[in-house]
């Protein structure tokens, strides 16, 4: 998440600095609920399958984010 604040404060102008790093946060905190609720759910069912299923996921977002910074980060 560091680079992520980072990349984003960067991009803001300086009085909305602090708009920016709530609106951050929020998004943060309900990204975090949403995927407990989801990553719930997938599990509610048959263990085994729903672990599989929520591995995969977690997988796959990792990679589409690690793909993202890799593309939205500056160069030095």
């Amino acid at each position: 998440m560091p680079a992520l604040t980072t990349l984003m404060l960067d991009t803001v102008a300086a009085e909305r600095a602090v708009t920016a790093g709530a609106l951050l946060n929020t998004r943060r905190q309900a990204g975090g609920a949403l995927s407990i609720a989801v990553f719930g759910a997938l599990l509610a069912g048959d263990f085994a399958s729903g672990m599989r299923e929520s591995l995969l996921l977690a997988a796959g977002l990792l990679l589409v984010v690690a793909v993202g910074a890799g593309t939205l980060l500056p160069r030095r």
